[in-house]
């Protein structure tokens, strides 16, 4: 062991600089692929860290009329048994600049801890002190310390204003000022909404119990409601009980809440984000083992000359090998060390895109886990690859012959037979080489196979995400314009003539609990929202995947995510109903329900379809209002037909928007475009670096070539075929791969939304990224092709 340490030691001394530049390589390279994990792990955890942090409501009981205001009534269904909290709030109706949805706690408990993104949480005593959240800064250009002026509608307008009237408010004006700007779960799932549509509003206003207690009376709102969070999931069904004794039968819980939506929506997204981190950490960590392993592979080759007088000192082949490594290997641990140092450095620049707005705890941050295991990693993966390579170099240099003379691929395959041109390049290509001139092709050329996978893949998803956000119909949107307040009353007396009389409108479906739908109580799916359709005028429905519209009233069609957690098919029966009473329904189809038309009441993929019959014996039956109508537009009706609309119901006509699942999905669509543009640089540069290394290392060999007649014009034409071998490989092997890979993770996303498996192959795109990578090869050859040229052979020659 003293021989070896030795050994090293010497080997150390001579060679510091370049254990230098190993240590820093490795730690450089290795330290953005640790980025890249923990914050791909910490993008990916973002928004289960903000729920268990916030705390949001598990389900509401809410009023059946907004004129119903019970308060001692919902403070004791608060003060159950099986609630460990709850808080009491109202939604005013507010008229400003923009829409707001004007929030006040009638009651606090401290029931939310949302992200103060600015200033401070208002106090629960004062009214006149306000929060917004970061949309509603955004819109209305407010800032901590900024004035808010809003009037209140009166209390006996609400309902008209729901059913589509044009109200001005009339109440008092109060005089609000912004203290805090905060974030909740549903702030991660707001999506520009549509001009002209008021129920859509994003911008959220957070009053204080004094500001209610001061104006509830005279400013009108929407009833009163109860949000809820129990002691242990198992309480519901008791705590269902509970309610309807207390309330007679009037109130309902409603398991579920606009957080918990939002938050389940957001992560879709997230996920995605993750993902690209972790491939690019992939990506990372492949070409820091390309590069620290060519020049692992570089220095086991030179050191194969000394081999042979270390076996005459009495070292073992064993023993020479780890010489060889150890060195290696103590660099290799130095650039660990600084690859955590880096990756802890810089993790204030994570999480990325829409996780960075649920981080709870930005800023620095040690994963002891990836950090520690990669650092430990690294260590190893620098030593063993060292170990390796010296290995073989001992074992293929010995005391009698040197390296052995095994025909190289070239040979094998009977390229002598081509050009000398063709013949050369295709060698440099495939050819490691032998001794001080040996090249480490093979993890160059895989380094470009992986680059050009990377990015097939990438652009495979994203082609097939910007299909679907451009087509309405994969997401559910089956129609040209839904119109209606799904937070209004039965307005089907009044909505269904005016559309019909409407010469522009072709097709007119009515929609029953587009609000949020009947809660339908299926064992071990205790809420699952049922909308029920009506067709007025021709046939607007959403898109079937399989089977056919339910029209009877024991028929049911359900969305591909209720179908798969039910475990159910078409032609299967599923029951449904409410916990005393049930029925028994045949599934007729599968159908994909967009949360866009139904108020986002549930998420992409899930919610059943019934026809209107079917509702009359679900009880509650005022639960389900005809409130909404799906239209399409007679063929040629342009934008005056909309604009009409647009003043017959104003405030309520609502065009094709993508659900919260997909806007979330479509903040990250520049991600595949830049890891796309990542990838071919990655993949030029691996060439480049190949071709160039290749060049410098066979100084000799095309120095022998040069003297023997090799003329200029051959030995560029050389280094284009090694080119165009290394770009083909990537080609041939990494596009097929990658296709695979990115079919394979667009499925994940559509399984994931709850949307039928639409995968499209890009094939004209694809083959311009094949053409483009062997131009872009070419292109990259000039340059070492060029110094092949100006290689003087006398000079190389004397050097050797």
């Amino acid at each position: 062991m003293a021989a070896v340490w030795m050994r090293a030691r010497a080997a150390l001394r001579h060679r510091a600089l370049s254990a230098v530049a190993l240590a820093l390589a490795v730690g450089i390279g290795g330290g953005g692929a640790l980025l890249a994990f923990a914050g791909a792990r910490r993008t990916d955890s973002a928004v289960a860290r903000f729920v268990a942090y916030e705390h949001p409501a598990q389900g509401s009981v809410d009023p059946q009329d907004p004129t119903d205001d019970e308060p001692a009534l919902l403070a004791e269904i608060g003060r159950l048994p099986e609630v460990a909290a709850s808080e009491i709030g109202a939604r005013l109706l507010l008229g400003a600049s923009v829409n707001l949805n004007a929030i006040a706690a009638v009651d606090q408990s401290g029931f939310n801890r949302p992200i103060v993104a600015a200033g401070r949480l208002a106090r629960p005593g004062q009214p006149d002190e306000a929060m917004i959240n970061d949309q509603a800064a955004a819109d209305l250009h407010l800032h901590v310390g900024g004035s808010l002026d809003v009037q209140g509608m009166a209390p006996a307008d609400v309902l008209q204003a729901l059913r589509g009237a044009v109200v001005q408010p009339s109440g008092e004006v109060a005089h609000l000022r912004i203290v805090g700007i905060i974030r909740l779960p549903v702030d991660l799932s707001l999506a520009p909404a549509p001009a002209g549509v008021d129920f859509t509003a994003n911008d959220n206003l957070y009053l204080t119990p004094a500001f209610f207690a001061a104006h509830g009376a005279t400013m009108g709102h929407l009833g009163l409601g109860l949000s809820w969070r129990l002691h242990r999931p198992a309480d519901l069904p008791a705590f269902t009980r509970a309610v309807d004794q207390l309330s007679g039968g009037r109130l309902v819980a409603h398991p579920g809440s606009d957080d918990l939506a939002a938050a389940q929506q957001a992560e879709h997204a997230t996920r995605i984000e993750a993902l690209a981190l972790l491939l690019f950490g992939l990506l990372a960590a492949v070409l820091t083992a390309a590069l620290v392993g060519q020049a692992l592979t570089r220095q086991a080759h030179l050191d194969g000359a000394d081999y042979r007088v270390l076996q005459a000192m009495g070292y073992t082949r064993r023993q020479a090998a780890a010489a060889g490594a150890l060195n290696a290997a103590v660099a290799g641990l130095i650039g660990a060390v600084l690859a955590t140092g880096l990756a802890f450095a810089t993790s204030a620049a994570m999480p990325i895109g829409l996780a960075r707005q649920a981080e709870v705890s930005p800023g620095l941050s040690f994963n002891a886990t990836i950090l520690g295991l990669g650092a430990l990693a690294i260590a190893v993966a620098v030593a063993g690859w060292a170990w390796v390579a010296a290995w073989r170099t001992a074992r293929t240099y010995g005391a009698a012959g040197g390296r052995a003379g095994r025909p190289s691929l070239a040979e094998r395959i009977g390229l002598t037979r081509f050009s000398p041109s063709f013949s050369i390049g295709i060698r440099m290509a495939v050819d490691p080489g032998r001794g001080a001139s040996a090249v480490p092709v093979r993890t160059m050329v895989a380094g470009v196979v992986v680059a050009i996978a990377a990015l097939a893949a990438t652009v495979t998803f994203g082609v097939n995400l910007t299909r679907l956000a451009r087509q309405p119909r994969l997401q559910g949107w089956n129609w040209d314009l839904a119109v209606g307040n799904p937070h209004a009353d039965d307005t089907a007396a009044q909505t269904i003539p005016q559309l019909e009389a409407d010469p522009s409108v072709s097709g007119i479906t009515a929609l029953a609990g587009a609000g949020g739908g009947v809660s339908a109580v299926i064992p071990g799916h205790p809420d699952m929202p049922i909308f029920g359709f009506q067709r007025v005028r021709g046939a607007v429905l959403p898109p079937f995947i399989a089977g056919r519209p339910p029209e009877a009233p024991d028929e049911i069609a359900l969305a591909p995510k209720t179908m798969a957690a039910l475990g159910r098919h078409v032609g299967q029966h599923v029951e449904i109903g409410m916990p005393d009473e049930t029925r028994a329904m045949v599934v007729t189809g599968e159908v994909v329900l967009t949360s866009a038309a139904l108020n986002d009441s549930m998420p992409l993929g899930q919610g059943a379809l019934v026809n209107l019959s079917a509702l009359s014996g679900l009880p509650p039956d005022e639960a389900a209002p005809v409130n909404v109508f799906l239209v399409r537009l007679a063929p040629g009706a342009g934008a005056a037909a909309v604009r009409r609309l647009q003043a017959a119901f104003p405030g309520v006509v609502l065009p094709p928007v993508a659900p919260p699942d997909l806007e979330n999905l479509l903040r990250v669509d520049g991600l595949p475009a830049a890891l796309a543009l990542l990838f071919a640089g990655v993949a030029l540069l691996t060439v480049g670096h190949t071709l160039i290394s290749g060049v410098r290392r066979r100084r000799r060999e095309l120095a022998i070539l040069r003297s023997i007649g090799l003329v200029g014009r051959q030995v560029r034409a050389a280094v284009a075929w090694q080119a165009t071998t290394v770009a083909l490989a990537g080609v041939v092997i990494g596009l097929p791969a990658g296709v695979i890979a990115g079919r394979w993770a667009w499925g994940l996303v559509d399984s994931q939304l709850g949307l039928p498996f639409h995968a499209v192959v890009p094939l004209g795109l694809l083959a311009l990224v094949a053409g483009a990578t062997l131009l872009a090869a070419n292109l990259a050859a000039a340059i070492p092709g060029a110094l092949a040229v100006r290689t003087r052979p006398a000079e190389a020659l004397r050097a050797e």
